[in-house]
């Protein structure tokens, strides 16, 4: 057993014998990546996803979809009341508080659908970017950045960065169990009643958003013309919806490139050891079934191993078999879907 291994069991042994102060560092854990999942969503909302006025230019705001998005959609509706011309609709202030509003009913969904932890840091997560935005929205470096002339002038840069700082966002607290709140909320549960990935049921769920919002932002100018102008708010408006579909293609990515929670994996392990399957049932929560096969090479009786598992018990099944039988023949396949009973440790 090498050095670190060793390290690995005394911390493991140590948790194990103290239980509270585990359960402390794992909230405490839980806590930075919460904060760190907020700031990377608030940097990436204020400094490329917000529309920006610099030099007598104005940039168009990128349809995020989410609570960010629905927050510009109720700003839209708003404004059909009072006018355009109110500049406090146009700050990011207005933005972060509707943001929060909208996650409430979200997040005592997931207090009631998913569990208390995920909705309790949820919550922490809605809050600490509803704080962070507008302070990146007037920090200086943020407008520095906002405004050079690589990411003021390139509006596909600004999508691609944008897309990215909201997945990647989403995608390390889907990694600590929790989510950035909003349409996420919704999504991942209907991930975890389906076991699928969680990309697919946000970006569509999101592509709905981006649509609602085109046809508000075209209310819009129909109804204030002289404000918006006769021909450049209607190409802004199809620019804006183009690009709103390009930064949900990559904020998809982004996230089910790193939330393989619910990416499952088939493992096909050829074997001499019949007792390889009990090794494996006591080390997972899966079942094996096991087939009879002959040695093409040596004729000789086999046994053929199938489970499947989710893709981060992969390194573990394989160490767990290497340990039984070195000379068990391993082979792994990605699968789509799974139907049918698969066990998941529960979000709690």
């Amino acid at each position: 057993m090498s050095k670190v291994q060793r390290l690995k069991k005394k911390v493991f042994n140590y948790f194990f014998d103290h239980p509270k102060f585990k359960l402390v560092i794992e909230y405490l854990y839980s806590l930075v990546i919460c904060t760190i999942s907020a700031a990377i969503f608030s940097f990436g909302f204020a400094v490329f996803a917000k529309g920006r006025i610099f030099d007598g230019t104005e940039t168009i705001s990128i349809i995020t979809g989410g609570a960010s998005g629905v927050s510009q959609c109720i700003r839209l509706i708003i404004q059909l009341a009072v006018g355009p011309e109110n500049e406090f609709l146009h700050g990011i202030l207005i933005e972060a508080i509707f943001y929060s509003v909208v996650n409430v009913p979200l997040i005592i969904f997931a207090f009631r659908k998913i569990g208390i932890r995920f909705a309790l840091f949820t919550c922490i997560n809605v809050g600490l970017s509803s704080l962070l935005m507008p302070y990146f929205n007037e920090w200086d470096l943020c407008n520095k950045i906002a405004t050079h002339s690589m990411i003021f002038q390139q509006p596909l840069v600004r999508t691609l960065f944008a897309g990215f700082c909201t997945g990647l966002s989403s995608a390390i607290a889907f990694k600590g169990l929790f989510s950035t709140g909003g349409l996420d909320i919704v999504g991942y549960y209907m991930s975890l009643r389906k076991s699928s990935s969680t990309g697919k049921y946000t970006g569509v769920l999101n592509v709905v958003n981006v649509i609602v919002y085109t046809l508000l932002f075209v209310w819009n100018i129909l109804t204030f013309p002289s404000y918006y102008g006769s021909d450049g708010a209607w190409i802004d408006a199809i620019i804006s919806l183009l690009y709103g579909f390009v930064y949900l293609a990559v904020v998809v990515l982004v996230v089910d490139l790193i939330n393989v929670r619910n990416k499952k994996v088939q493992i096909q392990i050829v074997t001499n050891h019949l007792h390889l399957s009990d090794a494996l049932i006591a080390n997972f929560p899966h079942s094996v079934t096991i087939t009879k096969a002959i040695g093409g090479y040596s004729h000789k009786e086999k046994y053929i191993l199938m489970m499947v598992v989710s893709s981060f018990e992969v390194k573990k099944v394989v160490r767990v078999v290497r340990l039984a039988d070195s000379m068990a023949f391993v082979q792994v396949a990605s699968l789509n879907q799974v139907y049918g009973k698969f066990f998941i440790n529960p979000i709690k």
